[in-house]
């Protein structure tokens, strides 16, 4: 009986140690954190997002990091955008809303009974380096295009960017749509970002050279741009000290390829012929759009013709209009005042558009005129007290343009001994291979 007795009781102890190791590792599976990478969807709220992860008090917690964020975290709640989210069971442990390939900002909770501060957020952003790089390029029959050819070497690419920049500062010197030829040579030296080694992305032009040819004419002329400051504000000159670029950009948007010029055509949509008082620039829908000067916002509003459309007045008797946008920028409302190449919309098909493009007017003393002939004044030199300063990089820069078209490392890596480089490339936190 007694033998019995303590058998049935090594069964039962047995029985207790499995059912124990049991609960142990079910619990452990259920106080494991678990990640999951969600995919933001056109309507969701971080409540929804929260309720449909399962978890605790979704609404509640939602709103008590609005409140810590102040309100920020609303901006990142964007369609198509990933939130990574970080629970163990019904519990939020961690949001980390991931802005861009250098830039998070991230939510941790603690859900200690005892924490004081449950809920914290920060910007997370990664260090990054500069380098110096360069390009050289040529137009030929194959890559007849100055985009086409920052792409022709795999070897030795650039990317859209930088060409957008090229074309932003010699913009008012060249057509890129109408006047590149065969055999025009251009080369570069600009930033490149860096993060552990890997680029990022392409940083500021220091320096152009477009050596461009009229066979018409048999000649060529040389385009040259470098980066200098005028009153603490980066800008472009040539290399006698005068500005290349002017008080006005010459495309609203990165450069795009004209849909419809400023002339009479036949319109699409009313199928008859009509003035056209402005430039139309075919782009893809939701392509930023910018002010091509500072002024002030006169009209922000919708009709049938221009759709959604915005008016900006400047001085010296100048209006632009920039009309069938998709929407407007935020916070752009009628009155305030605007800066040269500031957001102001996105490029759209709103009102009588056939498809997307932006139609971009420039109207000077009441007149309608083409955007693209009319004279504008030159921004300003290169200022009196900064001279003696400039010459010594244009000197510089003018030994690189002077060399072999290849860029000659060797002198690029020269460091100008009088020069202060600081104005060469931008000065700030972040570190920075000098030359």
């Amino acid at each position: 009986m007694v033998f019995k007795l303590l058998e049935s009781l090594k069964i039962i102890s047995k029985k207790i140690v499995l059912i124990a190791i049991y609960l142990i590792l079910t619990s452990s599976v259920v106080n494991a954190s678990e990640v999951i990478n969600y995919k933001i969807k056109s309507g969701d709220t971080l409540s929804s997002i929260l309720y449909s992860m399962g978890i605790a008090s979704s609404n509640k917690l939602a709103k008590e990091i609005d409140t810590i964020t102040k309100k920020q975290i609303r901006k990142y709640l964007q369609t198509g955008r990933y939130l990574y989210i970080q629970s163990n069971g019904p519990f939020l442990e961690k949001l980390i809303f991931k802005i861009n390939t250098l830039k998070s900002y991230e939510i941790v909770i603690d859900n200690s009974e005892f924490a004081a501060n449950k809920i914290k957020a920060k910007e997370i952003i990664k260090d990054t380096y500069k380098k110096i790089a360069y390009f050289d390029g040529v137009i030929t029959k194959e890559n007849n295009s100055i985009y086409k050819v920052g792409k022709a070497n795999k070897d030795k690419y650039i990317t859209d960017d930088i060409i957008d920049q090229m074309a932003e500062i010699l913009g008012w010197k060249i057509d890129f749509e109408k006047e590149v030829r065969l055999g025009d040579r251009f080369k570069l030296v600009f930033e490149e970002i860096y993060h552990e080694d890997k680029k990022m992305y392409g940083g500021d032009i220091l320096a152009i050279q477009y050596i461009h040819n009229n066979k018409r004419k048999k000649k060529s002329r040389k385009l040259q741009a470098v980066r200098f400051h005028y009153k603490d504000k980066p800008t472009y000159f040539d290399l006698s000290g005068e500005s290349v670029q002017k008080a006005f950009l010459r495309y609203p948007l990165k450069f795009s390829r004209i849909s419809s010029k400023f002339k009479s055509r036949y319109h699409p949509i009313l199928k008859r012929w009509k003035a056209h008082s402005g430039v139309d620039f075919a782009a893809r829908t939701g392509t930023p759009v910018y002010s091509v000067g500072d002024g002030r916002v006169t009209t922000k509003t919708y009709n049938k013709g221009y759709g959604r459309y915005v008016v900006i007045s400047h001085r010296n008797g100048v209006t632009t209009k920039y009309a069938h946008l998709k929407g407007f920028a935020k916070g752009l409302r009628r009155g305030m005042n605007v800066s040269k190449k500031q957001l102001i919309g996105y490029v759209g098909s709103s009102g009588y558009a056939t498809g997307p493009h932006l139609h971009y007017e420039f109207i000077k003393n009441n007149k309608k005129v083409n955007p693209l002939k009319v004279k504008i004044p030159s921004a300003h030199p290169v200022a009196k007290e900064d001279m003696e300063e400039f010459k010594c990089l244009s000197n510089y820069w003018k030994e690189i343009f002077d060399s072999h078209f290849l860029v000659d490392p060797v002198i690029v890596s020269r460091k100008p001994k009088q020069c202060n480089l600081n104005r060469l490339t931008n000065s700030g936190k972040k570190k920075v291979n000098r030359f």
